[in-house]
């Protein structure tokens, strides 16, 4: 099947490409390091909370740094718009010139973060119903099969949706996508808000403001996503920035390292 696909992020001036791919790139880097102190408490008490977090910003954190790929080799493929590396497009599948792009493939593992996120939330509120879990799961499952696998390998997204030639989902895609990240995202800040009323320790009840605080958090950078996109703004690091302070966010209210419940207790005046 031949793809007739425009260079990737033509759009974006070089310097600005460079700035908004090194960060997505570093940014993805600290999701991960955060996901890994997870990890490692997950080894120690070997909870499901604390698997399915850990499991969240490993997987998040990889979307970020495979998706800052697509702009890195865009740049340095820059000046050479004629005949450019073919990473450039992606990658090679050895199936006649089928690639998938690496922005496709960042898609996928961003999907399966909000799978685990919700499995998250469901194992540390015992909320929402289990039902309602799985048909997340199944639509997430599907969101994947459906647009950064079959789209992104198959189809060319045309010029004028959203990046040119650099998108790898349709509109409808990224809709929906926003969507299912906003429900997983709200509900973690309704629950977490929720429980800290019932709550009487104050550090559970700081972190589950931290909690709450995450969710806004991401969808304020949903937020600023979209305004970006429509705007042509292209400052995409802006986005990257705010949704790793959530990630921070969750790291402190929920993992709790031992220097930040000492700041806790000194801040509530426990010995």
């Amino acid at each position: 099947m031949v793809k007739d696909i425009s260079f990737p992020y033509a759009e974006v001036p070089k310097d600005l490409l460079f700035i908004n791919s090194v960060s997505q790139f570093l940014i993805g880097l600290v999701v991960l390091g955060i996901g890994a102190l997870f990890l490692k408490k997950y080894l120690e008490r070997r909870t499901k909370a604390l698997q399915y977090v850990a499991l969240t910003y490993v997987t998040f954190g990889l979307s970020l740094v495979i998706g800052s790929w697509q702009g890195l080799i865009a740049w340095w493929q820059y000046d050479n718009v004629v005949n450019p590396h073919p990473l450039v497009w992606g990658l090679p599948l050895l199936v006649g010139n089928l690639t998938w792009p690496f922005n496709a493939i960042a898609y996928g593992f961003n999907m399966a973060s909000l799978i685990l996120l919700m499995l998250f939330i469901e194992s540390v509120f015992e909320r929402p119903r289990r039902t309602l879990v799985l048909a997340y799961m199944i639509i997430g499952i599907l969101w994947i099969i459906i647009f950064p696998v079959g789209n992104g390998i198959f189809l060319y997204i045309p010029t004028g949706q959203y990046k040119t030639g650099g998108s790898s989902v349709t509109f409808i895609g990224l809709v929906t996508f926003l969507i299912l990240g906003s429900i997983a995202h709200g509900l973690l800040t309704s629950y977490a808000l929720e429980a800290r009323k019932r709550e009487k320790n104050p550090l559970v009840r700081d972190g589950l403001s931290l909690l709450a605080l995450a969710g806004l958090t991401v969808l304020f950078a949903y937020l600023v996503f979209v305004v970006n996109g429509l705007l042509t703004l292209n400052f995409d690091f802006l986005a990257w920035i705010v949704g790793v302070i959530a990630v921070i966010f969750v790291y402190l209210g929920f993992g709790m390292p031992d220097w930040f419940v000492k700041y806790l207790k000194r801040r509530h005046g426990f010995s």
